[in-house]
């Protein structure tokens, strides 16, 4: 396989993650609005046991095949944080909240507690999110060219500022979670995934492409 295929096959895994990571969120408003007409639930989680449960799951999962097939720089820590993403993406997926756990995962532990479940979940979604806000704040940062391009420099400041949008959201939903005691935090996590999502088009160059320049490895 040529360099130009590789750089374009890898740069289109940058953008689909980006992508699936926006998609989550829309595709549950959608549901919320066209299919039932009712109220946004109180969390994207929660969207499992809708008419999209199975998109949920599905949109999750392909994030996480995608994190597994990802690489970064080479005897780097971006590939084991890029790992961890991909279990939780998949943690997220099958133990989903309210203490209801999959078939599959019921069928096999059917003597543990429901509550068990619930609080996977909520361990996997937390390290979902940490796991990609230090991504985008000390890695994607990173680069293996001795001289910076202006584009570069301008992608920089999109990761941080995505990486600090996701670091809030996430804070005010522990505070909504553990201190106020609400559980409405759809708005949160869709801001959080919207900024996911932004980092990662334009780590794949969608957005600010080096122009005349060759493609960096990060």
């Amino acid at each position: 396989m040529s360099k130009k295929v590789r750089l374009i096959s890898y740069m289109t895994l940058r953008q689909a993650i980006g992508w699936l990571g926006i998609a989550l969120p829309i595709s549950m408003i959608l549901e919320s609005w066209l299919y039932c007409r009712n109220a946004i639930r109180p969390s994207i989680s929660d969207y499992y046991y809708s008419n999209l449960g199975d998109v949920f799951v599905a949109i999750l999962t392909a994030l996480a095949v995608f994190f597994f097939s990802y690489r970064g720089y080479e005897k780097e820590k971006d590939n084991l944080l890029t790992t961890i993403s991909g279990v939780s993406a998949l943690g997220i997926a099958l133990c989903p909240t309210n203490g209801v756990s999959m078939m599959c995962l019921g069928q096999c532990f059917s003597k543990v507690s429901d509550n068990v479940y619930h609080y996977i979940h909520l361990i996997c979604a937390a390290t979902f999110f940490i796991s990609l806000i230090i991504l985008l704040l000390f890695y994607f940062t990173k680069t293996d060219k001795a001289r910076i391009t202006t584009q570069k420099v301008a992608r920089n400041n999109i990761y941080i500022i995505c990486g600090i949008t996701m670091t809030v959201c996430l804070i005010w939903m522990i505070i909504n979670l553990m201190i106020i005691k609400k559980t409405g935090i759809f708005w949160q996590e869709t801001i959080a995934l919207f900024a996911f999502g932004f980092a990662w088009l334009t780590k794949g160059e969608l957005l600010l492409k080096d122009k005349n320049k060759p493609h960096e490895k990060n």
